[in-house]
């Protein structure tokens, strides 16, 4: 992500207005707990962050864990 983005992206922040949200890949969902209802996961370049589906409040971030498409 820039930098500039990269610093929008903290716990308990929210997500900016068209910032890229994208499903996690297969793979990385099949080796984690679903989420807690009302939340969900995304991949942000390549963190994990989860928030809250009506809010996009971040609740959590994985850092550095989705590995880039081939």
């Amino acid at each position: 992500l820039p930098p500039g983005l990269e610093k929008q992206l903290k716990k308990n922040g929210t997500l900016p207005p068209g910032l890229a949200r994208n499903d996690l890949p297969a793979a990385l969902q099949k080796k984690m707990y679903p989420p807690r209802p009302g939340t969900r996961r995304i991949a942000v370049g390549r963190d994990v962050v989860l928030i809250d589906s009506k809010t996009d409040l971040i609740l959590d971030i994985i850092y550095d864990v989705v590995r880039a498409a081939h």
